[in-house]
């Protein structure tokens, strides 16, 4: 989990699960002591995001997840890095 170790971190840990097309992703929430959501895709490296809210957070994480998905159907190859097959 990230942020393990860094002081100034209260972990609050939910898992939601998003299916994506063909896809399930575990989203994974943490709240830093200012307030702030961040939330991250395990399956999915580099795709973490921030929000001012729980709700944002989830939202900007899901769009990523997304795009990142997207960009593995536009070069029409599957990226088993990233556990990504394309959908077509």
């Amino acid at each position: 989990m990230f942020g393990a170790g860094c002081s100034g971190w209260r972990a609050v840990v939910e898992r939601v699960y998003l299916d994506s097309q063909a896809m399930s992703f575990t989203i994974e929430f943490e709240r830093e002591v200012d307030g702030r959501w961040i939330a991250e895709i395990p399956e999915l490296p580099g795709v973490m995001v921030y929000g001012s809210t729980k709700e944002e957070a989830q939202r900007r994480v899901e769009e990523l997840a997304r795009r990142v998905q997207q960009s593995a159907d536009l070069q029409g190859r599957s990226d088993q890095s990233l556990g990504i097959a394309p959908s077509g």
